[in-house]
């Protein structure tokens, strides 16, 4: 019976390498046949229009060797065609380490590449980006994460971008777990007090992306951080070393027809 079990696991393997070798060929097709240009955003709007549901916070994974030159041009691209679907919110995690500097300066770059972009289009209104950047979610922490607000400030922001690095992710959930430590062994906290809402009151509030786009060949969140995953529809677009328009819409379509049980 062993061959017979052998044989069959062959079997499933070699469908499962054909499955995944037409998964690549339709994606190849896909961003060939697609403007993965900076599309008009006459046209996100027209292909947008008839989705019957889209994410109010898109997630997105940048590739580890996405070069930081490109980095601001892609959330600025991202980002303009978020504003053109309507999608209020847009959470890029990169698994690069950042100083506080280069943060607010990759948000200057974004909103002046996201703003030339609407004016290229022939949009009258420039839109109001407002960016945050937080290096580390614990609490006490956290001074007061850097925030730039594109012009006509006083007006409500069409879009929030929230910038993650690495530290953002694994290394506060080791933060926190240290603080808690220190303050258990100076009796300032009771084992007893460790529930869930303490640890929700340590860490600072992200929102969770109904949507993630993981740019790269193989899935993996990267540090992402996992506690706000636990609803969202995670979409792999291979990483050709640049981000493309075809994967966003190809993402917002795949989510428009999912179906959601939300574990029922």
């Amino acid at each position: 019976m062993q061959w017979l079990y052998t044989f069959l696991l062959f079997v499933f393997h070699l469908l499962f390498k054909i499955n995944r070798c037409l998964l690549d060929s339709i994606h190849f097709c896909r961003n060939i046949f697609a403007d993965n240009s900076r599309p008009n955003l006459k046209t996100v709007d027209a292909q947008v229009k008839p989705l019957p549901k889209l994410p109010r916070d898109l997630g997105i994974i940048l590739p580890l060797d996405i070069a930081k030159e490109y980095l601001a041009v892609s959330i600025a691209n991202l980002g303009s065609w978020c504003v053109s679907a309507g999608i209020p919110c847009l959470t890029v995690f990169s698994p690069h380490v950042y100083s506080q500097k280069e943060l607010e300066k990759l948000g200057q770059d974004i909103v002046e590449i996201a703003e030339e972009y609407f004016v290229e289009c022939g949009r009258k209104e420039v839109p109001i980006f407002s960016i945050t950047t937080i290096l580390s979610l614990v609490r006490h922490e956290l001074k007061k994460p850097d925030t730039r607000i594109s012009q006509r400030a006083f007006q409500r922001p069409d879009l929030h971008i929230i910038l993650l690095s690495e530290d953002s992710g694994k290394h506060s959930i080791a933060e926190m777990s240290k603080i808690i430590s220190h303050k258990v062994m100076k009796e300032e906290l009771k084992l007893s007090e460790i529930n869930i809402s303490t640890l929700d009151k340590a860490l600072a509030d992200i929102p969770e992306p109904q949507l993630l786009l993981h740019f790269g060949k193989h899935l993996l969140l990267e540090g992402f951080p996992p506690w706000q995953l636990r609803l969202t529809e995670i979409y792999n677009c291979i990483y050709k070393g640049e981000v493309v328009y075809a994967d966003f819409i190809n993402g917002l379509y795949r989510y428009a027809n999912c179906d959601q049980r939300f574990g029922r």
